[in-house]
């Protein structure tokens, strides 16, 4: 039976697909989000990180070379993230935070480096 349904609703939403999206839009007026448009002031990758951040990165990848033999990043990548991280844990006057939007939650797409998954398993 529920397939049924799905099949009719399906049907129906592709054959008044005009008149479902302009009700949509009069009750949603803004309708869907052209995403040229949208500029969130978010710098280079790593210029955007957190402290915090950066230096999970950093202790990651340097485990994964010394212990297993393998990289996440480009020895330039890294290199560039360890130079960062010296510069700011040192408080080198050549190194400053820049005022954009820093990313907010997560950094990485990958779950098993997400110190937020780690904490909660």
């Amino acid at each position: 039976m529920p397939y049924f349904a799905t099949f009719w609703l399906f049907l129906l939403l592709v054959i008044f697909k005009k008149a479902y999206s302009k009700l949509t839009r009069l009750i949603y007026p803004a309708g869907i989000v052209n995403l040229k448009e949208i500029d969130e002031n978010v710098d280079e990758y790593f210029d955007s990180l957190k402290e915090k951040a950066r230096v999970f990165i950093v202790s990651e990848e340097k485990r994964c070379r010394e212990n297993l033999q393998f990289s996440i990043l480009t020895d330039k990548a890294y290199s560039t993230l360890q130079e960062m991280l010296i510069k700011q844990t040192t408080g080198s006057k050549t190194f400053e935070m820049k005022k954009s939007a820093q990313i907010q939650g997560c950094f990485s797409y990958d779950i098993l480096a997400n110190p937020f998954y780690q904490e909660a398993f």
